[in-house]
């Protein structure tokens, strides 16, 4: 195995990638044909009737509930949080002008004319 790997190193880059590239396709096939074969003996494909399933009516009616009630719990949840600690419609955002509005040293040059927001 030495040898064998002491010759791939002799050889040119671009006959290494090519040896590197069809090793890796011809390690993933193996893989996928293993897996694959795995699933097929243990009788994955094989679809099985159902004696006791469901009717489509059954199934939409069933569907249809679930997403009222998803509905519903999104709305609830949007009420209470619109209402949750004194919310209103005004914006968020207020600005509050200070005589410090930095924690930036004041050693830099008077025509820097940037905002900074400390967070």
């Amino acid at each position: 195995m030495l040898d064998f790997i002491e010759r791939l190193r002799q050889k040119p880059e671009h006959v290494r990638r090519q040896i590197a590239a069809g090793t890796a396709v011809t390690m993933t096939g193996l893989v996928a044909l293993g897996w694959v074969g795995a699933l097929a003996a243990g009788n994955v494909f094989i679809l099985t009737p159902v004696e006791d399933a469901p009717s489509l009516a059954q199934t939409s009616g069933e569907l249809t509930g679930a997403v009222k009630d998803a509905r519903t719990s999104f709305s609830d949840l949007m009420g209470a949080v619109n209402n949750a600690d004194g919310a209103t419609n005004e914006p968020s955002l207020i600005i509050v002008e200070s005589e410090s509005s930095s924690t930036l040293s004041t050693d830099t040059p008077k025509e820097d004319t940037r905002t900074v927001i400390p967070f």
